[in-house]
């Protein structure tokens, strides 16, 4: 069709014996694969933005059926599990296995695991999440905010104000600097 990349699947010489194979690589790389995963997804973000967590929650788990092992699907489920569902496990569990899949690059789901860990008590580990961010993407501002929070539950706040400058400025596109401003303006 018109996908921007295009898909083989190569098999030994008598392919006739593998039909299973080459039907599920058909069905899995279909344009109808991908149109079902595009709708799946626009509903869990449409539901999302309508106020419904539930209802997202239900579309996100028929996206991650269609393709279980997308990493940024699994994060976004991840983040509803924690800030509009508050469970903690459920999201645990799905920013654990999109961290198992993608450790290198995935700031948000370290930030997002750095802040289950946060709230279940664990200030360490979220540290450790917070810094695992920050090193998977040093301009990404969530990591650096993460850490300043951490400092500043500790009385910190010289490293305090560092790490929330230093989040604040890499806040390239202005989507949270009202609250890095804030939190920046209650720790001078």
């Amino acid at each position: 069709g018109e996908a921007m990349i295009k898909t083989r699947v190569l098999v030994r010489a008598g392919a006739a014996e593998a039909p299973d194979t080459l039907q599920a690589f058909a069905s899995a790389f279909a344009p109808t694969s991908f149109k079902a995963l595009q709708d799946a997804v626009a509903l869990a973000r449409g539901r999302l933005s309508s106020g419904s967590a539930e209802d997202a929650m239900a579309a996100y788990r028929e996206a991650l059926k269609l393709e279980p092992a997308n990493w940024v699907l699994l994060a976004e489920a991840g983040e509803v599990a924690l800030y509009r569902l508050r469970h903690l496990e459920t999201a645990r569990m799905l920013l654990a296995e999109a961290l198992r899949i993608n450790p290198w690059y995935a700031a948000d789901a370290w930030c997002l695991l750095g802040d289950v860990r946060w709230f279940a008590g664990d200030p360490q580990a979220a540290r450790g999440c917070y810094e695992r961010a920050i090193r998977a993407n040093p301009e990404h501002y969530r990591g650096w905010h993460g850490m300043a929070v951490w400092h500043r539950e500790r009385g910190e706040l010289e490293a305090a104000v560092e790490m929330e400058a230093r989040a604040l400025a890499r806040d390239v596109g202005g989507r949270a600097a009202a609250s890095l401003e804030q939190s920046l303006t209650g720790l001078v």
